[in-house]
């Protein structure tokens, strides 16, 4: 049976995956009338040492599903940001410009998003990557959407985990101000559900 978790990490739990991870933040930036986002990364560098805020636990929002896909399957999905339209639960991601390939650490690749009528484009970048387990990109707000996979049942099956992390942000106020740490869970849990659907048989 597919089970389903949406919740808040509590304030003094460890983070996961040894706390390496933390970041993020803004609200998507939009600009009037498609005018594209800065894409400026110069001196955004991936973070794999311990951050030890003490409030930053308290900033980030998962969803997790049990999915009837081993994570070799599913984390090919994830590389691949041509396919991430395919199972975004917000409606935001249009399509992928240009051929960036298969992401790993440090890859850059931009999106067309709308919102509502509005369509802007970004840039993100691949800040934590482990092959088969991990994945979390960032645009310029430096909020993290992280996916990480836990095998189950011999491997054939997989726990994913998306994130929502704005424990870095550069404006993390504003992103709770405008609600989103409420708001993202309920696309979170139709990203899944579309990726699920993606892969399982």
């Amino acid at each position: 049976m597919l089970r389903n978790r949406v919740g808040f990490v509590a304030a003094n739990a460890p983070s996961r995956r040894d706390e390496r991870f933390k970041v993020e933040g803004l609200l998507h930036s939009t600009s009037l009338h498609g005018i594209e986002c800065a894409e400026r990364f110069e001196s955004f560098e991936a973070r794999e040492t311990p951050t030890t805020l003490a409030n930053m636990a308290e900033q980030m929002v998962s969803v997790t599903r049990e999915i009837k896909a081993s994570p070799e399957v599913i984390f090919e999905l994830l590389a691949d940001p041509a396919r991430h339209a395919d199972f975004d639960g917000s409606g935001m991601l249009q399509q992928v410009r240009g051929n960036p390939g298969r992401l790993g650490i440090d890859s850059r690749f931009r999106m067309d998003m709308k919102m509502g009528p509005l369509p802007y484009r970004i840039s993100s970048k691949v800040v934590e990557f482990d092959e088969g387990t991990l994945i979390a990109w960032a645009h310029m707000g430096k909020h993290r959407w992280r996916y990480e996979l836990e095998p189950i049942d011999n491997g054939a099956a997989t726990k994913v985990t998306e994130t929502f992390d704005w424990s870095t942000a550069v404006f993390p106020k504003a992103i709770e101000l405008a609600g989103y740490a409420e708001k993202h869970p309920i696309s979170m849990e139709a990203t899944l559900e579309r990726l699920a659907a993606l892969v399982e048989k």
